[in-house]
């Protein structure tokens, strides 16, 4: 387990499947440990809208989720 990219032509890549794992890995221990309630479809909802928009480029993931 890890998360996986790569950077080509100055573009940092990310590996799909790491990342989707990252984001449910994320939900969970929030789902868990966060003390306030804590709305964990929407949560996954904004961050994989953001993956699929990226096209695999991390700069472009980052900025979707802000």
């Amino acid at each position: 387990m890890g998360f996986k990219c790569n950077e080509y032509k100055g573009i940092t890549w990310f590996k799909k499947e790491s990342l989707q794992e990252l984001i449910v890995m994320t939900a969970l221990s929030k789902a868990i440990f966060d003390e306030k309630e804590f709305d964990i479809n929407s949560y996954l909802s904004k961050l994989f809208l953001a993956e699929n928009k990226a096209e695999y480029q991390l700069d472009l993931y980052l900025s979707n989720i802000k």
